[in-house]
């Protein structure tokens, strides 16, 4: 059986700048962590077990940008 690949048909943001391509499912998910994490990327990584690679992938890329303007 062939091995279908995701369909990336959403895309996840940070402060207007493209973190990432990824499911809507992830994409969903990502603005609903933020919001109840106020935001803090990393906050979502603590709180938070389960994530798909793509979506860990983003919120690393958030949390990365994240230390650097602190």
């Amino acid at each position: 059986m062939a091995h279908k690949k995701p369909k990336y048909d959403s895309a996840c943001y940070y402060r207007g700048k493209l973190m990432g391509r990824c499911t809507v499912a992830d994409g969903n998910a990502y603005t609903v962590f933020m919001e109840d994490c106020g935001g803090d990327a990393a906050r979502v990584l603590r709180e938070y077990a389960y994530f798909s690679p793509e979506l860990k992938s983003i919120l690393e890329k958030v949390v990365a940008k994240q230390v650097a303007e602190k």
